[in-house]
């Protein structure tokens, strides 16, 4: 792994699918369904269909072993002997971007607090915690972008009106 990262190559290329397909074949790969971790963006689980209804669960930790995995993707791993087998991490990690990763020892919380946005089902609050939720941008316009806009008092006369050009038409 070590020449990965000096080449600044982040992940390794994934295999081709013929090469995993007879992995899996062969035992030596296992595939199943990533569940990714809700307390901790750098685990995950992946859930192996066993023999009738069981199912056995592989822990996946770290970002060069999560190699570009998104939740229910479908994936192949080898699995590790087990004297390395961990258990999942009692931390609770979450991406703060550019601000670096925020660690809190946690059992049972599943989030930090950051502010206060409002009271409960007032419509700003709601509406600012799914803009936060969905990582929409929604924090005021600056004075530099502020000042290119028209005056409050600003309309579109007839005379403009008349000299635009439509460039789409709704047709019935």
């Amino acid at each position: 792994m070590a020449d990965v990262v000096e080449s600044r190559v982040i992940f390794p290329e994934h295999l081709p699918l013929s090469q995993l397909q007879q992995g899996v074949r062969s035992g030596r790969f296992v595939q199943g369904t990533f569940l990714a971790s809700r307390e901790n963006y750098l685990e995950g689980t992946l859930r192996v269909r066993g023999d009738g209804d069981s199912d056995k669960e592989v822990l996946i930790q770290g970002l060069q072993h999560l190699n570009r995995v998104m939740h229910d993707d479908i994936v192949c791993v080898e699995m590790f002997p087990e004297e390395r087998w961990v258990a999942p991490s009692s931390l609770v990690l979450h991406d703060e971007g550019v601000a670096g990763d925020v660690a809190e020892e946690n059992e049972e919380d599943v989030g930090h607090f950051v502010r206060s946005l409002g009271e409960c089902g007032d419509k700003e609050t709601e509406t600012e915690v799914l803009l936060l939720e969905h990582d929409v941008p929604h924090q005021p316009f600056s004075h530099v972008v502020l000042a290119c806009l028209p005056p409050p008092t600003f309309s579109i006369t007839a005379e403009v009106r008349m000299r635009r050009v439509t460039i789409c038409q709704i047709i019935d």
